[in-house]
């Protein structure tokens, strides 16, 4: 079962952001299988789409095994936090997320040097 989730965003700048277009939207699509749950992300993630990411991930969090970012094309400082907090809440319940990550995210991880507080995939 496949569902989609839009998440409606104004564009705000940041200095950690990796740069992104005006006036997108965040999309989810939630894609369940057998091995569990992915989210596959789509536009930009910054503080004002943040939450409700954080809302699609604790909802899933049970069966969630994969956030998928390779078409996130802005991502700030505040969504990288927010992804090294769901990596450590599924770590505490013993389970493991793993994030396909796309350009912005890797330039975010590389500027901070960050790789190691995520379970970053490779692409399949």
């Amino acid at each position: 079962m496949d569902r989609r989730e839009h998440v409606r965003r104004t564009r705000t700048d940041d200095a950690c952001g990796a740069a992104g277009e005006a006036g997108s939207l965040l999309e989810v699509a939630v894609e369940t299988a057998a091995g569990g749950t992915v989210l596959r992300l789509s536009g930009e993630i910054d503080m004002s789409t943040v939450a409700a990411l954080d809302s699609a991930i604790i909802a899933h969090r049970k069966d969630l095994h994969m956030l998928d970012v390779r078409q996130v094309s802005f991502i700030d400082c505040h969504s990288l936090e927010l992804l090294f907090e769901a990596t450590a809440r599924a770590r505490a319940g013993g389970r493991r997320l793993s994030i396909l990550p796309g350009p912005a995210l890797l330039r975010l991880v590389g500027l901070f040097g960050s790789q190691d507080a995520l379970d970053l995939a490779e692409e399949r």
